[in-house]
Formats: C-alpha cells, sequence, structure tokens
C-alpha cells in the first residue's frame, strides 16, 4: 500500500486535552530528557535525511526527526519485525534530485537507514528518470505541475517491495508546499502543507505528531487561503482558517487573518494571535 509521509506522522494522534502553561512546560522538559536519554540508548543524533546529490530544498526533506548514520543490515530488520518503508520528500520541483533510501524506526522516534541489495524503479517513466542501483531520482525540468510518480523497492529480490509516491509541484501554482516554523513571536512549532491539499500544525516542534489536522484551499490570483478545520488534538479556542497569504522577498510565508489562541487554547495565554510569519525549514 502506498502511504505518504504525512499519514505515517498522523498515524498514532490522540484525543484532544486541556494543557495547563505550567504542567505544559514541565512535561516540555521531561519530554526533552526522555529524548536525550533516548537517543543515548540507540546511538543516534538530530539530523534529516539528506544527500550530497540531492537538490531538494531542506522545507521539502522527509520528516525525520532523528536519524542514525550507521545503516541496518535487512537480515536484522526481518529478525525484529519492524516494517521498512521508503522515505519520501514532502514534494519536488522540476529540475530536482532526491536519492531515495529504504528506512525504518528504531526506538519509536529515530531512524535508521536499512542496508540492503535494492533495485530502484519509477512508473511512469516519461517525466523522470531513476537510477536502479542508487534509488537517485531525477525530474525532468519540464515535467508539469502535478504530475504524480510511484517509486518502487525491489529489496533483495523480491523479499520486501515497498513502495512510495512523490508529486511535483511549481512554485507558481502552489507556493505554500512544504514545512514551515514561525518566528520568535508566534506560536506556531511547524506548519506543514503537503502537495495533496493537506496541512498540519503542531504547536511544540519535539513532537512526532500533529495538533491540528484538514485540507487547504488556495487561490494564487488574489492570496487568498481556507484552512478548513475539522479537529485538534489540543484544544485551540478562536481558531479561524479563512484569511490572506503572501511570500515575501526573504522568502517568508505571511498568512493574515488565520486565527489561533484565546483563553482555553494550548498555552492558555488568552492572546488571540492573527498573523503569523514563517521561514521555511532548514
Amino acid at each position: 500500500m502506498v502511504e505518504t509521509s504525512l499519514e505515517k506522522s498522523t498515524a498514532a494522534m490522540k484525543p484532544g486535552i486541556n494543557r495547563n502553561p505550567r504542567l505544559f512546560n514541565l512535561a516540555i522538559i521531561a519530554v526533552i530528557l526522555a529524548t536525550a536519554l533516548l537517543l543515548a540508548a540507540c546511538g543516534g543524533g538530530p539530523g534529516k535525511y539528506t544527500d550530497a546529490e540531492n537538490t531538494v530544498p531542506a522545507s521539502l526533506l522527509p520528516r525525520t526527526p532523528f536519524l542514525i548514520d550507521s545503516p541496518v543490515p535487512f537480515s536484522e530488520v526481518l529478525e525484529q519485525d519492524i516494517e521498512p518503508y521508503v522515505i519520501t520528500p514532502l514534494a519536488m520541483e522540476p529540475g530536482q534530485a532526491f536519492r531515495f533510501a529504504v528506512i525504518m524506526y528504531a526506538c519509536c522516534v529515530v531512524a535508521q537507514l536499512v542496508e540492503a541489495e535494492i533495485t530502484w524503479r519509477v512508473h511512469p517513466q516519461e517525466g523522470a528518470s531513476i537510477d536502479p542501483s542508487s534509488g537517485l531520482l531525477k525530474v525532468d525540468p519540464a515535467t508539469s505541475h502535478g504530475s504524480v510518480f510511484k517509486v518502487s523497492a525491489d529489496v533483495e529480490n523480491g523479499a520486501y517491495n515497498p513502495s512510495t509516491e512523490v508529486t511535483v509541484i511549481t512554485r507558481e501554482e502552489n507556493p505554500l508546499a512544504g514545512s514551515w516554523r514561525e518566528g520568535d513571536t508566534g506560536n506556531v512549532g511547524e506548519l506543514l502543507f503537503t502537495a495533496d491539499g493537506q496541512y498540519a500544525a503542531t504547536w511544540t516542534m519535539l513532537e512526532d505528531y500533529m495538533d491540528l489536522f484538514r485540507t487547504y484551499e488556495l487561490d494564487t490570483t488574489t492570496g487568498a487561503v481556507e484552512l478548513n478545520y475539522e479537529w485538534d488534538r489540543i484544544e485551540t479556542a478562536g481558531f479561524s482558517g479563512t484569511g490572506s497569504y503572501r511570500i515575501e522577498d526573504d522568502g517568508s510565508l505571511v498568512l493574515e487573518g488565520i486565527c489561533s489562541g484565546g483563553p482555553d487554547s494550548k498555552l492558555g495565554t488568552g492572546e488571540e494571535v492573527c498573523t503569523h510569519r514563517f521561514l521555511p525549514r532548514s
């Protein structure tokens, strides 16, 4: 089954709860300490999947919290009964390249590359090409916005056959796609827009799940944007998803009229924030 990276990230989300500011701060400290112990136990450290030949910008790279440099043999993956998958960028633009890889999760949030004999294929072959040995996919400069390619990995001569899909975007048609982080004055840890019209907001970057999730619509002619509101994991009073967007000369994203906050919101500050400035994830 082909599964998007956002579906993987949201698979374990839990029902909403109210959050007390003081308890929340203590919880964050506890999470930081627990994460440090977890990384020490697993031998990993903060990082993101990248490669010298990747030309995909950091804001479109896979959402992998922690990455272990040393790969794990496929035989060990079978012994642990862990299902690996193909790591995938959020989207690609015409002319960009990305080296696909098979990856597994160890210790919950720590990702590890799988070492195996892998043959790579892409379908359709018009508009993109892939090196069958290295997994380096190159999108043709003339490939149109919205093109979707299925990337398949034949692991150890058919022992395992994971696949994924990647969508090609142009910034003229979708300037929002990717991962954004709000500036110092903001309260959104990460705002994620996928190429297939979904968005997710995460209040704390340490989290490996999403707090708000639904679909979005934008009008590149007028600059209007609509964040359709379905549910929240943490109660977000005063949320309004109808507003406008613009991309500044420095590449930052400004959302106006998109309100979050209120007396019962995530931090209980009582402040409603309706203008947000985001930077592309680096």
